[in-house]
């Protein structure tokens, strides 16, 4: 009786401690679970916060480049180093460090896109000292040095404006693709030209009745508040395009405005009917694309309703020089790249030039 009342009174024992322990082991596989859902959403919310940081401190780093190469730009005296910054200030548009991950949607790169169109003309304004491109018409032939100062940022805008941010390579092009107008996303990336360009076709389209309004998107919106600054921009690219192919062809000794400028001197006419030649391959082909990329860029806005107009420094100059020869029996005894230089140099002219023989009579 006694054994077996021993024997109950362990088994309810080992019961109780057994139950216990199910019981404790119990909660505290609650308190895991607890534990790792809050671990999960700490997890989460630390992700969140690391996305919102990183969009927060590359806006504030893209407008503080920005804002450095505009000071830089101003500060400096060559055409390269003026385009260099200005290249930076175009790079550093935030839509140019879109990545289409996590707070980059499509509807966030288009108010960057509407941001880099507001500041642009802002900032071209602030540069012009608040006159329109068109009414000061940038040059680099300025012969006043106060003039040339101001002009010469501006020249160096226009100049940058085809410049991509690398990033944009990495980015999904059908992500792109599917997002753009006209495919001007392209897997290649979108320039401030590109955009500017893409909203021209836009805006020539709405004009022409094949959009309703509605379908301009935020930053075409802005280009066509400001559509003739934008032209006036155009412009300027194209006559600065065609200036350095002057600065190529007559082989200006230095890469200042200044130097650039001193072409409309009497004393500077060259003849080109031996200095052609006299160019090293490298140069006479910089000249032939610059003399094509100007081309383009006219051909582009003439069938956007934008057409360019030459500067009269710029046709004086083409007009006063004797071109090289292309006779046969001059031709005859150049090497055959010599030849087809002369060939593609040409015809690139004749796409902006009526020309008789090696003069050029008139602009087309």
């Amino acid at each position: 009786m006694t054994k077996t009342l021993m024997s109950y009174l362990v088994l309810m024992a080992l019961l109780f401690t057994s139950c216990s322990k199910l019981e404790d082991m119990s909660k505290n596989a609650t308190k895991a679970s607890e534990n790792s859902g809050k671990a999960a959403e700490a997890a989460s919310e630390s992700r969140e916060e690391i996305a919102n940081g990183r969009i927060m401190s590359r806006a504030g780093a893209a407008r503080t480049a920005r804002r450095d190469s505009l000071e830089n730009m101003k500060e400096l005296k060559t055409v390269e180093g003026k385009v260099v910054e200005a290249a930076t200030y175009y790079k550093a548009f935030e839509y140019q460090l879109w990545t289409g991950q996590r707070y980059d949607t499509d509807e966030y790169l288009e108010s960057l896109m509407e941001d880099a169109m507001n500041e642009l003309y802002r900032n071209l304004a602030e540069l012009n000292g608040g006159k329109s491109l068109l009414d000061t018409n940038p040059t680099a032939f300025r012969v006043l040095p106060w003039r040339l100062k101001r002009d010469s940022n501006i020249l160096a805008m226009a100049l940058g404006l085809h410049k991509l941010h690398g990033l944009q390579m990495t980015v999904n092009p059908q992500l792109l693709n599917e997002y753009s107008i006209n495919s001007a996303f392209k897997d290649d990336g979108m320039s401030p030209l590109d955009l500017i360009k893409d909203g021209f076709i836009k805006i020539n389209a709405y004009e022409n009745g094949y959009l309703a309004y509605g379908e301009l998107k935020a930053h075409e919106v802005v280009i066509y508040e400001n559509i003739e600054e934008f032209r006036g921009l155009l412009n300027t690219r194209y006559n600065m395009i065609l200036t350095l192919a002057l600065a190529e062809l007559t082989n200006v000794d230095d890469n200042s405005f200044s130097a650039i400028a001193s072409l409309i001197l009497p004393t500077s006419w060259k003849k080109l009917d031996s200095e052609y030649m006299e160019l090293n391959e490298a140069k006479r082909r910089k000249a032939n694309k610059y003399l094509e990329e100007a081309f383009k860029l006219k051909d582009f806005m003439q069938k956007v309703g934008a057409t360019p107009s030459m500067y009269n420094d710029i046709q004086k100059i083409f007009k006063k020089m004797i071109h090289p020869s292309r006779a046969d029996e001059d031709m005859i005894i150049l090497s055959v790249d010599d030849q087809k230089s002369i060939n593609d140099y040409y015809s690139a002219l004749e796409n902006l030039f009526e020309i008789s023989d090696n003069r050029i009579i008139d602009i087309i």
